[in-house]
């Protein structure tokens, strides 16, 4: 599949700057971001397009969550991030929109999405960001103890608990000591909810749409009980997207 993009001119990185949680964004409406044109978020003079505003806030939405994780990190030498089931990218850009320097490896199933990714990093200069196509396997090719934090965004509740599992173990090889478990969750979702989105329960919390399993339902409390074996909770919220019933969560963890 060719993907075609419009190259853009280098601009200076956006200055992350401090800001009001309730007034103001990081990322600013009018100041061209390279990865944000990419993703037809916004044009080149820097104008959020209409129909992708909520993308655009959920993404700022983001930045403030890693403002608040970055003072955890080592500071005196090269970090490197691990976003497994990066999809085409948006976290691994939106991290590095904020740390160009830190080191980012996404990995992901999709040939597609990887191919998307690798396109953006290049036309929007991440020189250190890298995509690999790939699954849990790949991750057992890699050193142990190399990375600084691990990305896991809406991607252990769509597996079944044993490739969870696996996945987690995996994960936990390449994760350093002291680094950090970035994890995001999709809603918990009532009976009627779900129903009304057209799932299918197949049994042992899992929810399937046309044959495709879209989710594996389970509580905060679950969560955070399988989580505690990674270490310190440092950070647990919810917050909501526009477009997204429920309360999405975050988990942040240090090993």
């Amino acid at each position: 599949m060719t993907i075609k993009q419009k190259h853009h001119e280098q601009k200076e990185k956006v200055q992350i700057q401090a800001h009001n949680r309730v007034k103001q964004y990081i990322l600013k409406e009018g100041v061209p971001v390279p990865f944000l044109i990419d993703l037809g978020v916004m044009n080149e003079q820097g104008k959020i397009i209409h129909a992708r505003y909520d993308k655009f806030r959920q993404i700022n939405r983001f930045l403030e969550f890693i403002e608040d994780i970055l003072p955890h990190l080592p500071q005196n030498r090269e970090i490197t991030i691990l976003d497994f089931g990066c999809g085409t990218g948006d976290i691994s850009f939106q991290y590095l929109q904020y740390q160009p320097t830190h080191k980012v490896l996404g990995i992901d199933a999709s040939k597609t999405g990887i191919e998307f990714a690798t396109e953006t990093a290049r036309l929007s200069d991440y020189k250190t960001a890298t995509f690999l196509e790939g699954t849990d396997h790949t991750v057992k090719q890699l050193e142990e103890n190399s990375f600084d934090g691990v990305i896991l965004s809406n991607v252990l509740d769509v597996m079944p608990k044993d490739v969870s599992k696996e996945v987690v173990e995996d994960l936990e090889r390449v994760l350093k000591p002291g680094g950090y478990w970035f994890i995001k969750m999709n809603p918990y979702y009532s009976k009627e909810e779900l129903e009304s989105f057209g799932y299918e329960n197949m049994g042992n919390n899992i929810y399937e749409e046309n044959h495709i399993m879209r989710l594996r339902q389970a509580t905060t409390n679950y969560w955070k009980e399988r989580f505690a074996r990674f270490g310190k909770e440092i950070i647990y919220l919810e917050f909501e997207y526009p477009w997204q019933e429920g309360m999405n969560r975050l988990f942040v963890y240090q090993s």
